[in-house]
């Protein structure tokens, strides 16, 4: 008898044991383990003609939702979608070279930067210079 009983508070205890959590009924959803991700592509940079032109950049994220900026105003962001965007860069007028940041950011994911590289014009007239207007001494 006092076996039988041993054998049921073993059985009733073990049933106990494995039927307990931490929190019952409180499942925790797997995005919520999930590191923060954020990609584009092109990736590091973009070379742009003196011209001017425009890039579409793919946006990757597991954040919800991102936003992109540039920190010149001839570099500007348009278009943005569910999963891109567009750098539209004004034509370089100067016969210097110039360049752009764009960050793109999304939730806990860290910002990601795109260098935007315009050349300088070279095509420019010699008037643009000053040269051809000279006085002549006498």
């Amino acid at each position: 008898m006092k076996t039988d009983f041993l054998i049921h508070v073993v059985i009733l205890l073990t049933a106990l044991f494995l039927s307990c959590s931490s929190e019952p009924g409180v499942d925790v959803p797997e995005e919520e383990n999930e590191q923060p991700v954020l990609t584009v592509s092109p990736a590091q940079s973009i070379n742009v003609a003196a011209t001017g032109g425009s890039s579409v950049i793919s946006v990757s994220t597991n954040q919800g939702s991102w936003s992109a900026g540039s920190n010149q105003t001839w570099c500007k962001i348009s278009d943005k979608t569910a999963g891109q965007f567009t750098i539209a860069v004004d034509p370089n007028g100067t016969a210097v070279a110039r360049d752009a940041t764009v960050t793109v950011t999304a939730g806990a994911a860290l910002p990601l930067q795109i260098i935007v590289n315009q050349r300088a014009n070279t095509s420019q007239d010699s008037e643009d210079f000053g040269y051809g207007d000279e006085q002549k001494w006498d």
